[in-house]
Order: C-alpha cells, then sequence, then structure tokens
C-alpha cells in the first residue's frame, strides 16, 4: 500500500496545480555508512537507481525534492541536486543523537550480524519536463562503532553482609554504562581476581544483562576478617572493559561479651579527707565486637544504689573510672563502717547487651582532718546581752569596770579525733591589749572551757567595736586550728554634746526671686552618741529671722520663708542652735550667713553721661567714633554688654562691643541732615535681659557743594542764555537778577557774586561817540559797562550802550557780548562756579517815533532757551545809534516780537499742561522746590530782589521781572 500511495503523494507534492494526475514512478535504494563523519561528507549517490529508470538528457535536466524534511534526523543530511548524498552540519555521533536528541535509539537501531545500524527513511522526489516524476523512498544506515568502553559512575562502592548471613546470601551490584549499542554495548562482567568467599550472577533479559549479584560463597566472621575488596570488570563485544572497586563491609553481631582487664577483683585504700569529686580507683574492660556491639559502659550493680557505699562513691560510664561523691569519715570506734565493696558491671550496646562483673574493695584510712570547734557564751546580764555561738557578740557598757571577777565571755573548745589528735588549747591571736583568756577547765576528751575577760574600761566615742580573735588547736601532726572573732560591742551612755562639724560660720545661698520654700541646704551637727542620746532637734535664733527663714526640726532641712530681692537685701545672718533632749540636754550653737545669689532680672540702663544728641561733620572719614554708649546693669557680675543697631543709619553706622558708634560709610549732609538710631542693649546674662535706646546723630555741614546757577543757567545745552538790552537803556537800572543755589548751609551756604573780566582782556573799541556822555571815561573791558550787587546778584547798568560795536551770536538783531559771572560762596576755603551770560544791545522799537517809555528807550528782550529774542513792548523813541534806527530796523524788531509771542503762549500751555500733571501726582514736590528755594534765597540781602514764580505768565515787578518759565528777565530795561 505505501508503494502505491508514494507516487500518488509525489504528484500531489510536485504538481499542486494538476488536477488530473499522471503516471508516477516508485524506487527504493539503501545507504549504510559510519557514524562519525564529518560535516559535508559524501556518504552515496541517487543517480545509479535513477539511471535505471531515466536518460541521461532526462537525468541532466532532473530536480530533486525531498518530502521528508521536516521529520526527525531530516537536518542530519543534505541531499543535493547533482544527487550526491552529505551528512549535514554537524558531525554523525550516534550515540550523541540517542542521549541528546533522541534519536537512534532502541526504535532505531537494528542488528544486522555483527553491525548495530540506525536506520533513516527519506523521500526524494526526481522530475523532469520529459515525463512523470519519480519517488524514490531513501533507506540511510548510520552504521554504530564501538567508539565507547563500559565505565561505572564511581570509582569505588560499598556493600554490606552480616557475619550471621547464610550462604549464597546476595547483594545487588552497580551496572556499568556503555554508549554503544548491541554487541558493542556491554555483554558480561567478571572479578578481576578471583575470590574464595564471594562470587558474580548475572541477570539476563535476552542478550541485556539487568541486574548484576554479589554472592557470598562459605559463611562470614567479622572477627576474622572485618572487610574484602573486590575489583568488578565490565567487558562489551568488542574486548574493551572497565572497572571499578568493591569494598565489602562484614557487618557485627553482638556474638561476644566485655572482659575486665583488672581481673575479678580491685583493692584500694583512700584517706578519709580525699577531695570529693576525685578518682579513688579505676577498672577496664574491653569488647571485640564492634561499633554499638562494642561499646563498653560501666555501672554499680543494681541493689547497691541505696546502701552507703552506692551514696559515697559513683562510677563514670564511660570510663570506668571511680570517683569519690562525699567526704569520707574515719570511724575509730566502728572498724568495719571503714571498708566499702563495690560491684561494677560492664555491659555492651548490642541487642542483645552482654555484661561482665568486678568487685572493688576501698577502705578509709584515718588522718587528722578535724580542727577543733568554738563556742562562746555572754556572761552579762541585762542590757549588754548575750553572744551567738556562730557569730559571737558581746555587748558591754562604756565606763565600767569588769577585771577577773566579772567575767565578759565564756568560750567550750572540742575535737572530734583521739587523743592528741583531739587535745585541744586556746590563747587570744589579737586583743590581748584589752582581753585575757583564763582557762577554767581541760577535760579527758581534750574538751576545754576558757573565760573571756575585759582588762579595761571602754569609751565608746572613742572605740564602739572591740574584736578579739581566739585561736585554738590540737595536738594532732600537723595540728589542725581554728579561729574565732568575737566583736565586742559597747553600749552608749550620753555623755557627748552635740558638735559642729566646723568652727566656721556656716553659709548658705539662695537665688533671688525664689518662691517660699525654697531648700537652702541641712543643717548637720554630730553626737558622738548613739540612739536616743544621738537625737538632735534644731532650731533658729534670733526670733526675728523666722519671718526670713525656717528650719525643719528633725531633719535640719533650712528653706525661705519669703522670696528674696538681692538688689533691696545682698545677705543676712542667724544662728543654729542644734539640742540633744535626751538628759542632761546639751546643745551647740552655730553662727550662718546666707547669700543672696543674683538672677539676672534687670535691664539694662543707659547712663546719663550718654548723650541722646550728637553732631558728626559729614566729612568725617569710616570708623570715626560717633559717641560711645554707657550702660550699666544693678544685676552682678560682669558688666558686659552687646549692643546692636536696631534701626535707621541707613547703613551708615555700626555699633562695638564696647558701645562706640563710628562710621562705617560716608555721610552726605546734603542727601540725609539727620540720622535716628535705634539701639540696642542686651547684657549677657542667661535669659538675656534687653533695653532700647534712641540716638539722634545731626551730620554737620563742609564746604563740599560748589553754587549752581540757577540764573543763566549754567548746564543747559545750546548757546549761552541771552539779554536783550535797549542802546538807549539808563544807566543805573538792573538788567537781570542772577540767582546761584548752594547745598551746604551757614557760610558754606551763602553766595556772593562777581563780574570778571573778559578772556582775552582786552576792551571793545567804541564805534560811535555819538550816543555816549560828555567826558566819560572810555571802557578797557565789556564787563566795564555793568556792575554785579555781591550779595543780591543783581547786574545793573553802569553805562549806556551806544557805541558799543555789533558782535555776531545775538537773535534778531543787534549786537551782543559775554559777560563772564562768578558765584562763590563763603566756605574755607570757597568753592566757586562761573557761567557766562550773553548781552544784545538792540535798538528801540519804533512806534509812531515816541515809545512808550516817554522817550526813555524800549526795553529790552530776553532770549529764551530756544534761542529766540523775546522783543520789549515799547517803540523807539529815539536815534537808533549805530545800530539801524530807520522803519526797516523797527518793522524787523515788530516782526521778531510777533514771532516770540506766538512761541511764548506755546510754552504758556505746555507748562499749564505741566502743572496740571504734577499737581494730579502730588502737591508735595511742588511744595518741597518752594521750599527748596526758599533756602536759596534766605541768605542774600534783603533788598529788592525779584524772584522766579512758578507762574506760566510773564509778571513785571517794579523795573525788573523774570520769566516763571525760564527763570529769566521778563523786562528789558
Amino acid at each position: 500500500q505505501m508503494s502505491l500511495l508514494l507516487p500518488l503523494l509525489a504528484g500531489l507534492f510536485l504538481t499542486p496545480s494538476l488536477t488530473v494526475l499522471t503516471s508516477a514512478v516508485l524506487l527504493q535504494e539503501t545507504l549504510s555508512f559510519d557514524e562519525k563523519q564529518p560535516p559535508s561528507t559524501l556518504v552515496g549517490s541517487l543517480r545509479p537507481p535513477l539511471r535505471r529508470y531515466l536518460t541521461d538528457s532526462e537525468l541532466a535536466n532532473v530536480s530533486l525534492t525531498r518530502l521528508s524534511a521536516n521529520q526527525p534526523g531530516a537536518s542530519l543530511f543534505d541531499i543535493r541536486q547533482d544527487g550526491g548524498v552529505y551528512t549535514g552540519r554537524l558531525t554523525l555521533d550516534r550515540d550523541r543523537l540517542c542521549n541528546t536528541d533522541g534519536l537512534c535509539c532502541e526504535p532505531d537501531m537494528r542488528q544486522l550480524g555483527d553491525l548495530a545500524v540506525c536506520e533513516f527513511k527519506q523521500l526524494v522526489v526526481a522530475t523532469h519536463s520529459a515525463g512523470s516524476p519519480v519517488t524514490l523512498e531513501l533507506t540511510l544506515q548510520l552504521r554504530d562503532l564501538n567508539d565507547h568502553s563500559p565505565a561505572f559512575s564511581a570509582d569505588k562502592y560499598v556493600v554490606h553482609f552480616r557475619e550471621t548471613d547464610q550462604i549464597d546470601q546476595l547483594v545487588l551490584l552497580p551496572l556499568a554504562i556503555d554508549a554503544d549499542w548491541g554487541r558493542n554495548g556491554i555483554v558480561s562482567y567478571r572479578l578481576r581476581e578471583p575470590s574464595d568467599f564471594f562470587k558474580l550472577q548475572e541477570v539476563r533479559k535476552g542478550d541485556k544483562i539487568t541486574e548484576l549479584r554479589l554472592l557470598n560463597r562459605q559463611p562470614l566472621d567479622r572477627e576474622s576478617s572485618a572487610w574484602h575488596s573486590l575489583h568488578l570488570v565490565a567487558e562489551d563485544g568488542g574486548r574493551k572493559s572497565g572497572a571499578t572497586l568493591i569494598n565489602v563491609t562484614i557487618d557485627d553481631v553482638n556474638d561476644c561479651s566485655p572482659e575486665f582487664v583488672n581481673g575479678s577483683q580491685v583493692s584500694v585504700d583512700v584517706p578519709e579527707d580525699k577531695r570529693e569529686r576525685s578518682v579513688v580507683a579505676s577498672v577496664l574492660a574491653t569488647d571485640k565486637d564492634e561499633g554499638q556491639n562494642g561499646r563498653v559502659s560501666y555501672r554499680l550493680r543494681q541493689g547497691q544504689s541505696g546502701q552507703p557505699s552506692a551514696l559515697l562513691f559513683g562510677v563514670d560510664a564511660h570510663t570506668g573510672r571511680i570517683w569519690l561523691y562525699r567526704p569520707l569519715t574515719f570511724w575509730p570506734q566502728r572498724p568495719a563502717s571503714n571498708w566499702h565493696d563495690l560491684t561494677v558491671v560492664a555491659f555492651d550496646h548490642g541487642s542483645p547487651s552482654r555484661s561482665a562483673e568486678i568487685t572493688v574493695r576501698i577502705r578509709v584510712l584515718d588522718v587528722n582532718n578535724h580542727a577543733p570547734s568554738i563556742n562562746v557564751q555572754s556572761l552579762l546580764a541585762g542590757p549588754a546581752g548575750a553572744a551567738a555561738s556562730t557569730d559571737p557578740v558581746v555587748h558591754v557598757l562604756e565606763n565600767q569596770q569588769y577585771g577577773a571577777q566579772r567575767p565578759i565571755a565564756s568560750l567550750h573548745s572540742q575535737d572530734q579525733d583521739d587523743a592528741e589528735n583531739g587535745r585541744v588549747r586556746c590563747d587570744l591571736k589579737s586583743g590581748a591589749d584589752m582581753f585575757g583568756l583564763q582557762l577554767i577547765s581541760q577535760m579527758k576528751t581534750g574538751d576545754c572551757i576558757y573565760h573571756l575577760l575585759a582588762l579595761q574600761t571602754f569609751d565608746r566615742e572613742a572605740v564602739a567595736r572591740h574584736t578579739v580573735t581566739v585561736r585554738c588547736s590540737d595536738q594532732g601532726q600537723p595540728a589542725q586550728h581554728r579561729e574565732l572573732v568575737i566583736r565586742v560591742e559597747v553600749d552608749d551612755v550620753n555623755d557627748s554634746p552635740p558638735v559642729w562639724p566646723s568652727s566656721a560660720p556656716m553659709s548658705l545661698a539662695v537665688l533671688e526671686n525664689q518662691p517660699t520654700g525654697a531648700p537652702l541646704g541641712f543643717a548637720r551637727a554630730e553626737d558622738a552618741d548613739v540612739g536616743p542620746n544621738a537625737v538632735i532637734e534644731y532650731r533658729l535664733e534670733p526670733p526675728e529671722i523666722l519671718a526670713d527663714l525656717a528650719i525643719d526640726p528633725a531633719s535640719g532641712q533650712l528653706t525661705t520663708a519669703r522670696s528674696f530681692d538681692r538688689e533691696t537685701q545682698a545677705s543676712l545672718s542667724f544662728r543654729v542652735v542644734a539640742v540633744n533632749p535626751a538628759p542632761p540636754g546639751f546643745s551647740a550653737t552655730a553662727e550662718a550667713s546666707l547669700r543672696i545669689l543674683d538672677e539676672n532680672d534687670n535691664q539694662p540702663i543707659v547712663t546719663e553721661d550718654t548723650p541722646r544728641t550728637v553732631t558728626v561733620s559729614e566729612g568725617a572719614p569710616v570708623g570715626t567714633v560717633v559717641t560711645r554708649i554707657n550702660a550699666t546693669d544693678a544685676d552682678e557680675g560682669p558688666q558686659r554688654f552687646r549692643f546692636t543697631i536696631k534701626s535707621g543709619g541707613g547703613g551708615k553706622f555700626v555699633v562695638r562691643n564696647n558701645g562706640e558708634i563710628a562710621l562705617s560709610g560716608q555721610l552726605d549732609r546734603e542727601l540725609t541732615a539727620e540720622h535716628q538710631l535705634l539701639i540696642g542693649v542686651a547684657d549677657s546674662g542667661v535669659p538675656s535681659q534687653r533695653t532700647e535706646f534712641r540716638l539722634t546723630v545731626l551730620v554737620g555741614d563742609i564746604n563740599d557743594s560748589p553754587p549752581r546757577f540757577v540764573f543763566p543757567p549754567a548746564e543747559r545745552p545750546g548757546p549761552p542764555h541771552q539779554v536783550n538790552i535797549s542802546i538807549n537803556q539808563i544807566p543805573g537800572n538792573p538788567v537781570a537778577t542772577i540767582i546761584a543755589h548752594d547745598d551746604d548751609t551757614g557760610q558754606n551756604g551763602n553766595v556772593t557774586y562777581r563780574l570778571l573780566r573778559s578772556v582775552s582782556g582786552s576792551a571793545p573799541a567804541p564805534a560811535s561817540s555819538s550816543g555816549s556822555a560828555a567826558g566819560a571815561e572810555t571802557p578797557t573791558d565789556f564787563a566795564d559797562y555793568f556792575n554785579l550787587e555781591p550779595l543780591t546778584g543783581r547786574l545793573l547798568l553802569r553805562r549806556r550802550l551806544q557805541g558799543v560795536p555789533a558782535a555776531d551770536g545775538c537773535l534778531g538783531g543787534g549786537s551782543g557780548r559775554l559777560l563772564r559771572l562768578e558765584a562763590s560762596d563763603q566756605g574755607q576755603p570757597p568753592l566757586k562756579r562761573v557761567t557766562q551770560l550773553r548781552i544784545c544791545a538792540v535798538n528801540d522799537i519804533s512806534d509812531g517815533g515816541r515809545g512808550a517809555g516817554g522817550g526813555n528807550g524800549s526795553p529790552p528782550s530776553s532770549s529764551g532757551q530756544d534761542g529766540r529774542t523775546w522783543p520789549g513792548a515799547g517803540g523807539s523813541g529815539g536815534n537808533g545809534g549805530v545800530f539801524n534806527g530807520g522803519d526797516l530796523s523797527s518793522a524787523i524788531v515788530l516782526l521778531t516780537a510777533g514771532l516770540a509771542i506766538l512761541v511764548l503762549l506755546a510754552l504758556i500751555l505746555s507748562v499749564v499742561f505741566l502743572i496740571v500733571r504734577r499737581r494730579a501726582e502730588g502737591s508735595s514736590a511742588a511744595g518741597g522746590a518752594s521750599a527748596g528755594v526758599g533756602r536759596d534765597v534766605q541768605g542774600l540781602s534783603s533788598k529788592n530782589i525779584s524772584l522766579p514764580s512758578y507762574d506760566p505768565v510773564l509778571k513785571v515787578s517794579g523795573d525788573n521781572a523774570l520769566s516763571s518759565l525760564h527763570g529769566y528777565p521778563a523786562q528789558s530795561m
């Protein structure tokens, strides 16, 4: 059926688009080759079987397709178009394929004679254009090589037999592993050296060994031979082999009993003073068995645990050592009690256990190991108390006579030993200066009785307790001794008054402001007596001190009766009386004082010698000490303060640790004339107390600001300011008022004025003398035409300007010259500033042949900051002088005056707008500016001086007027 189906499948795979299948041919071919072929090794060709069906021409054009490319093992081979069959990309190792990939294992293997092969099935379809495709069933046989030796998983193994096992008792042995298959795998096992005790037995399933057994040939005796070594060899069909070591261990059974090496009995002598937990004897037993069967332990035989011997001794279960459990006692009157018989059992831990016994006889030897005992009994009746024998205390009264007639205690000493070992003698080892021993009785048994005598009187305040050591010894060799310390307590009699520890006055201290009841300390007096005789009660003197202090009568604790203020009362003195209420009522008095300690409860105070207002020059350098703040504090302690500037000063001042206020920046009176400093003062107490102090610092003026011109403005851009004056102006009338301000005060701020000579120093030559007065002196400088009042700054015309030669620079015609003006303050040294004013001489303006001034000429015009000339209102009343005085000049003057009026109106409107805007922003700025102008004028003379007004309308006052818009003269003279 497969032969018929394969062509059909080949047709389906090769011609999937055909609906009618053509007939196909099925061929079979087998290729066989060894494993371990390297990659891409040619193992056969498909052309020989295809040649049986295809011609050479068809074979040349054949195309090969493998249908089983996805089957397991398909990637191990490569079928190429030339018909060659090659190994894949890996070396073909059958053993690796089986162990790793699951291929070529039992289902895939076949035994062909002596060969073991692994088969792979592949379907290959050969197609050609001349006819039907040919399907080739290809069988690939991978021949297994004997390339592995048998191997065990370990180098050696351990197996166990019991020495009681019967013959042919089996133990399973490990099997070896051989990666080869079939006859190349393991075929047999053997022992390398034959054994008289063991043999091998193989269990097979077919040709495969499934189990390997080791059997004993004869009975085993562990005590004769505890183990055996066997070499197990595994062999395959190719005579390759592998070996491992088998260690056979014979397990023990408990067939031997323990045996004592000491024999059946052991005798030892032990002195009665043998220490507890010490070893007195030792036994040892052995067992030939091993493990638990040979492990020997020891115990005392049951039935002895309740006997006296079993209570005194014990045996170590592991070592067999016999140790002393309790102290031994030798009994001279009972010799049999000095022997102890013990039965020690040695047993193993087998099952069942085996045992053996041994007798140990222990004899106790006598030694002098008992020291005498001492018992003490007081012989005093009444309050002088009885003494205990274990902790003897004898009470006596001070100031009493005892002696031999009144012994204070009785001593009884005895020894448990016999004869000389039990004969006792006692003496005093210490205290012989105060006490003595008197022998009263010496008994035959060795016991003795002594009396303890007091040889002196006692003073409890000097020595309250005495000790006396009694030593009693027997007569043994070596002798045993016992010592007993007897305490003699001296009972008190009230014979000592209270005493203060020191003769110095008692000193106490308390912080001020403490509440009532604050503890001050304790008054401690001492009384050498004890008990009721030492009770002390305390009181204060004088009685009025009780308003300040209180004392506890019993404890002597002192407390405050009120709160103290150190600044009011710093200390007080008093007395403390210590009273013993027991008869006869002794007392002692101590002087005492209380010091009130300071608390930081007062604020610092700035003293009156610290100025509240100081003046410092604005030119003072940084670091200059302005003043020093002196502070004091009513509290105690060092007067140390911390100073801080809390506000004011604008960062120009710094305060030092010593209270000095110093400059940290340069002062400027013109910016700030007064500083208000808030100074914080804190003391060094904890917590710190603080106060504040206000200091006013006035800044003294220095001459550091030169005058600055208001009119004519010296710092405006453009040409110098211009004033127009009629050539017919009458001498003596003011031309303009010069105004300068100085920001300093006093003499440093008083400004004076003067005219300076021209720079060249030459006077202008007069153009005509027709307008000059007869006999007038010819000026040598243009400044000679004017006078400048030093205090008021009024510029007066000194001579008529007729005959002044024309000069360039005047707007609207006319001749002009520059006047150099100087403003100087009165400081030392004085500061000065110079500016220039252009004076232009103009003709009178004609109006019907007469001027408005009644023939005196027209007022001159003043030039504004825009450089244009403001013409006067009057007509020409006389000759025009050297300037053209005809109608043409008048027309020019009128035209210039009209233009000036238009400009003036525009400026007035601008000023009105600015004033309204400034008043809307706040009238404070305008008020400050007016105040500044008022201060500037205060230093001037009280003569008639016209000041600028902040009004856009031109105003005329007398012969002089100033423009409020520009600060210039508004009317020509």
